[in-house]
C-alpha cells in the first residue's frame, strides 16, 4: 500500500508539473493585432514625416502600450 501511495504522489507530481510548464498555443487574433501594431510603429517610426507636432510620438507610445496589454492578454488568455 506505501509503494502504490508513493507512486501516485509521483505521477501526480510530473502530472502537476507538465501543466504548469505547458504553454498553450498564441491566439491568432492576438498574435495578427500584434503584428499590426508591429507595422504601424514601423511606419510611424522609418516612413512618417516628424511634422506632427509631437502627436506622432505620443501615438508611438500609445501603440505600445497596446502591445503590452496585448502580450498580457495573451498570457492570462493561457
Amino acid at each position: 500500500m506505501n509503494q502504490i501511495m508513493k507512486s501516485a504522489l509521483l505521477i501526480s507530481a510530473f502530472f502537476f508539473m507538465g501543466i504548469s510548464t505547458a504553454q498553450a498555443a498564441p491566439h491568432p487574433n492576438l498574435q495578427r493585432a500584434i503584428r499590426q501594431i508591429d507595422h504601424s510603429i514601423f511606419i510611424l517610426r522609418h516612413e512618417a514625416p516628424d511634422v506632427f507636432g509631437g502627436h506622432k510620438a505620443a501615438a508611438i507610445l500609445e501603440l505600445e502600450r497596446a502591445r503590452q496589454q496585448l502580450m498580457i492578454a495573451e498570457r492570462f488568455a493561457a
